[in-house]
Order: structure tokens, then C-alpha cells, then sequence
């Protein structure tokens, strides 16, 4: 539905995630999960040398906290969604992060039986320095699951993501 739309996406397979391989018997350490960002930094470096100009980051639970690590780090990434953030997923940490995205827009989904979302969106929402939109549901769960389980959430998500960044950097 985001070609539908108009938009250009990229999904990326996080290490050891979907079918990037992993060894048989191995398991993700912490400086697997902390060097992720570098990932989603690739992926958007790609994107700008191929002409995609405005690059939205769009992540669910380590994917959000994710997204902001990036984000901290470039600013090629000009906006940040985040559905279900939490304080620290496998070493990867959210609240500092949010801190150095700047005046970049962000929109952030959780739903009041994920209580760890909910905590986490409400410190963000104090810590970020540029707009932030808050979109709070009710019985949803956590991660992707939510916008499955409400329509109008991803149709809002969906509006969000077409809307032109009118924010600089």
C-alpha cells in the first residue's frame, strides 16, 4: 500500500531477522543488535545516491529504536515513525537518540495495553526537540499487529507518510 501511495519504500532485513542467515545454533549478541543502525544507514545512504530525496525511517519495537539510532546519526533521514518504541530493545536504546534528531518531524503509535510502549512514547514526546505527533490507541497490542488490528491507524500512519517534510534539517 506505500506504492499505492506514491511512496517509495525499502524494507530492510535486520541481521539475523527473516531470511538473513544466521549460523545454525547462534544467537544475536548485544553488539549484533547495537551495530543495526548501521544497517538502516546504508539503506538510506543508498536511497539518496539513487535520487530518493525525502527519506522517511519507519520502525516497530527494535525497528523504532532503530530508526531514532539512525536518525541521531544522519541527516539523511529527514522524518521518523515509530510504533511500539521502548526504552532499551537488546542494547538498542531510544530516549538519547531522540535527543539528537533535531527539528525532524515524528510520529509515534503505541497502544495503552503495552505499557512499555506507552512510558517510552511519553519521555520521548518530552525529550524531542522538533514536532512530534502522539497517536494513543486502546487494545491494540504492540508492533505492526496494531495497524492489522485498526484500519484507521495505518490509513492515518499512510496520511502521515505522504505528507511533504515542510521542516529543514
Amino acid at each position: 500500500s506505500l506504492q499505492g501511495k506514491g511512496i517509495t519504500a525499502i524494507s530492510v532485513d535486520l541481521r539475523g531477522h527473516g531470511k538473513s542467515p544466521i549460523a545454525e545454533g547462534a544467537t544475536l549478541s548485544e553488539s549484533d543488535y547495537t551495530a543495526m543502525p548501521l544497517d538502516l544507514l546504508a539503506a538510506s545512504e543508498w536511497m539518496s545516491k539513487h535520487g530518493i530525496e525525502e527519506i522517511t525511517c519507519l520502525g516497530s519495537g527494535l525497528g523504532a529504536n532503530l530508526c531514532l539510532q539512525a536518525a541521531a546519526k544522519s541527516t539523511e533521514i529527514d522524518r521518523v515513525a515509530l510504533v511500539s518504541p521502548g526504552f532499551n530493545y537488546d542494547g538498542v536504546t531510544s530516549i538519547s537518540a531522540a535527543s539528537k534528531v533535531g527539528s525532524r518531524p515524528m510520529i509515534c503509535l503505541f497502544s495503552d495495553d503495552d505499557a512499555y510502549a506507552v512510558q517510552t512514547s511519553l519521555v520521548l514526546a518530552e525529550r524531542v526537540s522538533g514536532p512530534i505527533q502522539i497517536e494513543a490507541r486502546s487494545g491494540l497490542g504492540h508492533g505492526t499487529r496494531m495497524l492489522s488490528r485498526d484500519p484507521d491507524l495505518e490509513a492515518l500512519l499512510l496520511e502521515w507518510l505522504s505528507q511533504e517534510t515542510a521542516t529543514e534539517n
